[in-house]
């Protein structure tokens, strides 16, 4: 059998991106140190603060305005179940709620990337001041989840690079 190709359809490549994807974003929480792989969720209070907060800015047409942040939409939904399921009550999981249009519903894709990254800069910035953040975004909530990234490189961002633990675009 050697030359021989074997086939990769679609769907797999996205199954394994994803899988890549989660495996990544745990391994850049695990390296920061304070959660280890076995540790039971702490009891939430009120006034408690995540030690982590992941965002996994959805792409076009998976999201909307009006859409609950809270509520995992999209490409990106696994890698944030996932994360949920491991770190428990040490991590807070947000899919911004924009516009995620593009050439339609009156908007142009430059307007709606805009809106996404208001999106993401608000979570950003109403977070804890003590939580670290893990950025990632699916399409065009990569375009405008890089654009926040390059932003917070650079010394222009909401929030110092030092709160950010890593970046994962798809």
């Amino acid at each position: 059998m050697t030359g021989q190709r074997t086939h990769t359809t679609p769907r797999r490549r996205q199954r394994r991106t994803l899988s890549a994807l989660t495996v990544v974003v745990s391994a850049v929480v695990l390296a920061a140190g304070t959660v280890p792989a076995h540790a039971a969720p702490a009891a939430t209070a009120a006034t408690s603060c995540a030690k982590y907060v992941a965002i996994m800015a959805p792409g076009t047409w998976e999201t909307n305005a009006a859409a609950n942040p809270t509520a995992p939409v999209g490409m990106l939904a696994t890698v944030g179940n996932a994360l949920k399921q491991k770190y428990g009550n040490d991590i807070e999981v947000y899919y911004p709620a924009y516009a995620a249009s593009a050439f339609d519903k009156g908007r142009t894709y430059a307007d709606s990337k805009e809106t996404g990254k208001s999106a993401i800069n608000n979570i950003l910035t109403s977070a804890c001041a003590t939580s670290k953040f893990l950025l990632s975004g699916y399409s065009q909530g990569a375009d405008a989840a890089g654009d926040i990234a390059a932003e917070i490189g650079n010394g222009r961002g909401v929030v110092p690079a030092a709160r950010i633990l890593g970046v994962g675009l798809v």
